[in-house]
């Protein structure tokens, strides 16, 4: 069994800083699902996450999000809730899928360590970013030349979709869409590129 997660939050992780420390990005919106390897759905949870009072939104995530503080408090589920069906989850999938997993996988470390339950342990990852960026073969930004990284540019999710499906892109803010699109492509490479 397979987890496909996708996390959205009020900032970047701080590297420097530990995972409980104030200045941490919260969580706001979750969407994970439970699939088997044929792609059926078993099991899902999508949704926003109240934050805690005093939390700051920055206005990058915003932008990339655009979701409120005052909407995830009134609409989201409680962050123990939300951590109580990650960590379940954790212990009957066998590797996690996601667009630049490891983010994810910070962030959900940086809500254990808030909620003071950090008792979970990660089984294999499958970044789909990183394995569509072999295929995909997108060239390097200037930037990164710049910095000397000469390797493919990673691919965001909508040119992933659009590169393996040729169909277009979703709504930026629609983590459904986003997490789905991750199985998608996980299983796509996964039978047809034989990379798991």
């Amino acid at each position: 069994m397979y987890l496909a997660l996708h996390t959205e939050t009020t900032d970047i992780p701080h590297p420097h800083l530990t995972l409980d420390h104030p200045e941490q990005p919260h969580l706001l919106r979750f969407a994970g699902i439970l699939f088997d390897e044929d792609g059926t759905e078993l099991e899902s949870l999508i949704t926003k996450v109240r934050p805690c009072p005093g939390v700051m939104l920055s206005n990058r995530a915003f932008a990339e999000h655009g979701i409120s503080l005052e909407d995830a408090f009134h609409c989201g589920r409680e962050v123990s809730e939300v951590l109580r069906w990650f960590t379940s989850a954790l212990e009957r999938v066998t590797c996690i899928v996601g667009h630049g997993v490891r983010l994810d996988l910070q962030i959900m470390a940086i809500v254990s360590a808030r909620v003071g339950d950090i008792r979970w342990s990660v089984p294999r990852t499958f970044c789909t970013m990183a394995h569509s960026a072999l295929w995909m073969n997108l060239s390097p930004t200037v930037g990164m030349m710049a910095k000397g990284h000469f390797h493919p540019r990673p691919p965001s999710l909508s040119e992933c979709i659009e590169h393996f499906f040729d169909e277009e892109a979703f709504e930026p803010g629609d983590p459904e869409a986003k997490v789905r699109s991750c199985v998608r492509i996980f299983l796509h490479l996964s039978r047809r590129r034989r990379v798991t």
